[in-house]
């Protein structure tokens, strides 16, 4: 019988291997799983019965606010939109609201 005499890996090469692999992957995983809970929910909208209050940002940089704003409540039975034209993606931290 043959054997082979094989080295394991120090432990700080080791978390630093896997460290590098998951940190490389995630971005991938994350995106996979957003879509496929995005699919989830917009498959159930049509089901919610409580009152729900949007609210969209007229100058928001990063997503589209207004237009999801749109999109919700021709889904949601029961849904008020509020639109705030001046404000960006922060709209809750900038104390617009009060």
């Amino acid at each position: 019988m043959a054997m082979v005499n094989v080295e394991p890996f120090p432990p700080a090469q080791m978390v630093r291997s896997l460290s590098e692999n998951l940190t490389a992957l995630l971005p991938h995983l994350s995106l996979k799983l957003l879509k496929s809970a995005a699919a989830h929910a917009n498959l159930r909208l049509h089901a919610v019965q409580a009152e729900v209050l949007v609210l969209a940002s007229g100058k928001d940089n990063m997503l589209p606010s207004e237009d999801e704003a749109k999109r919700l409540s021709s889904l949601l039975k029961n849904c008020k939109v509020h639109n705030f034209k001046d404000n960006g993606h922060t709209l809750l931290l900038v104390g617009c609201l009060i």
